[in-house]
């Protein structure tokens, strides 16, 4: 009887906290899925201002809003003020940011954003990823905005001519390059002088070899360049090259002899980035596809902006709040340039978006970049800026000579230990 009392009595006395619990975890919940409150003060910095934010931040009852002078001394000088909003190129100013205590993890607020339902899955990947933190912890970087995706240009008649199609695939793309190659013409124009498009290339074929996420752990250095994984993705790019694959004189020719060459039919390919869509225009069958994908891994390259929140914000919701209606509305953190294309309107459907038949198009871009469900930084973004350079220079000396892939390797190991 005593025993029985005792336990009835105990679960009575364990289930007051037992309710009490449960109610916390259900105010939290609600809590947590409460609405962002809009009301405050609230500044943001772009490098070029975009009208269409102040636009959205006057439909927002309660908030007061101004745009940041545009200058960078906020980065710079540690007295300056903070802007609470900071519209950012994924990379080593992102992660500095956190690395001096400038930018809010938004891990706290991201359910309660209410953009984040509905922006592309390669939008939520690049969002979570920030190399070079001081703790190298995973933070919820920032909200994105707008994404400028990598592609291959492709001249369909050079592959007509040879009855060959669009490659669908990783496999087949390899055996189009080689029928090309075989066949007398340049499978791939490349201009490796600035050594940006060639280092895109050495990250394509790490992505495309070794998988996703083998080349996210080397841009946030948890993977060396020594690695025999990666050594193997500098050999098969000297084997391409060795092939005569990529044309010749690559590590003289600039970005724009590769366009030329593609857009006049002297070259199949070019790999490079949709900023290359407004600065040429339009071309007469030239398409902007996807690099094809290898099995499953449908990951790409791709240049990613949005809005970092200050640690310092006196009203982060409000901030927070602005920069959801801004993506939702379609902004893109730039003003009329059409090779950045927002995050929500990339694609008809994730991943599943046509891809249109003339290069030149907005859609054609949004197509591509809805095609990659993981958006991964250009491997010069994620190191220091001397060590970028460093990494451009290297990549040009092979292109320009006999450097085997395991030369390549160790030196860009020699850049970065």
């Amino acid at each position: 009887m005593t025993d029985a009392a005792s336990n009835t009595t105990g679960r009575r006395g364990a289930s007051v906290p037992f309710v009490a619990l449960a109610a916390v975890a259900a105010l939290a919940s609600c809590a947590r899925q409460a609405p962002l409150d809009a009301a405050g003060t609230v500044s943001a910095w772009m490098q070029n201002p975009d009208p269409a934010l102040a636009a959205v931040a006057d439909d927002l009852p309660g908030l007061d809003f101004s745009f940041y002078p545009v200058d960078t001394k906020w980065r710079t000088t540690p007295s300056a003020p903070v802007p609470d909003l900071a519209f950012v190129e994924w990379g080593s100013d992102l992660s500095d940011g956190f690395g001096a205590g400038t930018y809010a993890d938004l891990d706290s607020f991201w359910k309660r954003i209410p953009a984040v339902g509905s922006i592309l899955r390669g939008a939520v990947a690049a969002s979570t990823y920030a190399p070079m933190t001081a703790d190298d912890r995973p933070r919820r970087a920032f909200l994105p905005a707008g994404v400028t995706a990598w592609g291959l240009y492709c001249n369909e008649a050079v592959l007509s001519g040879l009855d060959l199609p669009v490659p669908a695939d990783w496999k087949a793309f390899v055996e189009t390059v080689e029928a090309v190659g075989t066949a007398g013409g340049v499978p791939v124009s490349l201009g490796a002088a600035f050594g940006t498009p060639a280092l895109a290339w050495l990250s394509f074929m790490d992505m495309r070899l070794n998988g996703a996420k083998a080349y996210l752990d080397l841009v946030a250095g948890d993977r060396s360049f020594d690695d025999p994984s990666f050594v193997r993705a500098c050999e098969e790019l000297a084997r391409w090259r060795d092939s005569g694959w990529f044309g010749s004189g690559a590590g003289t020719r600039e970005w724009t002899d590769a366009m030329a060459d593609v857009a006049d039919g002297r070259a199949a390919f070019t790999l490079m980035s949709a900023t290359a869509l407004e600065r040429r225009g339009g071309s007469p069958g030239v398409r902007f596809v996807p690099v094809p994908f290898s099995g499953r891994d449908r990951s790409g390259l791709a240049t990613v902006w949005g809005f970092a929140l200050s640690a310092s914000a006196e009203a982060p919701e409000a901030a927070l709040a602005l920069a959801s209606a801004y993506v939702s509305a379609g902004g893109t953190g730039q003003a009329a340039r059409p090779a950045r294309v927002g995050v929500m309107t990339a694609g008809a459907a994730d991943g599943q978006a046509p891809v249109p038949p003339d290069g030149s198009t907005v859609e054609a871009h949004g197509a591509v970049a809805a095609a990659y469900e993981i958006w991964a930084p250009q491997l010069d973004k994620a190191l220091a800026p001397q060590a970028a350079y460093d990494s451009a220079r290297a990549i040009t000396m092979f292109f320009s000579g006999g450097m085997t892939g395991a030369e390549l390797a160790r030196l860009l190991k020699g850049i970065r230990p």
